[in-house]
């Protein structure tokens, strides 16, 4: 009797595992992450959790605020972020395939010639705090501006506080959708493009290899696509 509950007992642990809730944090916005959970990334992080038995609980914060969550344990994880930032959060893994690209893009009110970082030195520039490649490339800008979020960064812009906000192009064109500045508009070129990815608190270290299978496996089978072109 003893061994047959040990037996059962044993067999029923995986299923819990399974079944586990992820807590995984985002600081993106439409059209890529959106409070309901419908965004182009929220619905490709979805599904591929899904397909590894697990469901996801996404969670909105501002960008600094969700790395230090996600490493210090209290969310599970953070997406979509550049490569390279184990090096700042030890506690993270990262994913070792892309959900995503950004599109850097400097936005303004002025027709500024630009064609690298530094060609922003003369500026005042705008960043959001916790966007790393951005504090990297432009941290030695003199005229630098760091927002607590999005609505912060175009806001200077609108009111001149800043020449230009360095931003994604995807989420800063819905942005001024909804603000209706035609005076601000993104310029050329793009100062970088960088896939993304999801990084996962080293607990669940588990994880990394088989997400990563089931994210190439969702391309390799249409599903990603099917995602992205219904945001196009």
């Amino acid at each position: 009797m003893i061994t047959r509950s040990i037996i059962a007992f044993l067999i029923f642990i995986p299923s819990i595992v399974f079944a586990a809730q992820l807590k995984l944090n985002t600081g993106h916005f439409p059209p890529r992450s959106t409070t309901e959970g419908n965004g182009f990334e929220d619905l490709i992080v979805k599904e591929a959790i899904k397909r590894l038995g697990h469901s996801v609980k996404i969670i909105h914060a501002p960008s600094e605020r969700c790395l230090v969550n996600a490493n210090n344990g209290v969310d599970d994880g953070n997406f979509a972020r550049v490569e390279g930032l184990e090096v700042i959060y030890p506690n993270l893994v990262m994913v070792p395939e892309s959900i995503a690209s950004f599109e850097f893009a400097v936005f303004s009110k002025r027709n500024i010639k630009i064609s690298d970082w530094d060609s922003l030195m003369p500026y005042k520039t705008g960043i959001v705090t916790g966007w790393k490649i951005l504090e990297k490339n432009l941290g030695h800008i003199p005229k630098l501006t760091r927002a607590t979020d999005q609505d912060s960064l175009f806001d200077m812009l609108e009111k001149n506080h800043i020449d230009v906000a360095v931003f994604d192009l995807t989420e800063g064109v819905e942005i001024l959708k909804h603000k209706n500045n035609p005076s601000i508009t993104p310029l050329k070129p793009l100062l970088a493009k960088r896939d993304m990815y999801i990084y996962l608190n080293k607990r669940h270290t588990a994880l990394i290899g088989p997400l990563s299978t089931t994210l190439k496996e969702m391309k390799r089978d249409g599903t990603f696509q099917r995602i992205l072109s219904t945001f196009k």
